[in-house]
């Protein structure tokens, strides 16, 4: 039957409580966030950032902008080209052929 539920939650259920995700939200945003007991009152990440190698820290970042930039798609496509460049003259003069054709027909 299309849209009929047979089965799992009610519609409007709240999902589960989970301390661990709460946690884990607190302590992401507590890391991220200005420290007042670090130099220049920098967040722990920017302090851990300082000390890793600059190639470690650059694969670190570039592995955090994963989770915030979109990721590309590859597009195929056909760029074939024709052998031959219709000049403007060239043009007009088939277009006025093709409105005296017309005309005539």
């Amino acid at each position: 039957m299309k849209g009929k539920k047979t089965g799992g939650r009610q519609k409007g259920t709240p999902n589960k409580d989970n301390p661990i995700r709460g946690y884990l939200l607190a302590h992401s945003i507590k890391y991220f966030q200005p420290n007042p007991l670090n130099p220049d009152g920098m967040s722990d990440f920017e302090k851990d950032l300082l000390r890793m190698l600059p190639e470690d820290r650059v694969t670190a970042e570039i592995r955090i902008l994963k989770h915030h930039t979109s990721e590309l798609k590859s597009v195929d496509m056909d760029m074939t080209l024709a052998d031959h460049v219709e000049t403007i003259d060239e043009r007009l003069a088939r277009l006025a052929l093709e409105d005296e054709d017309d005309s005539a027909g």
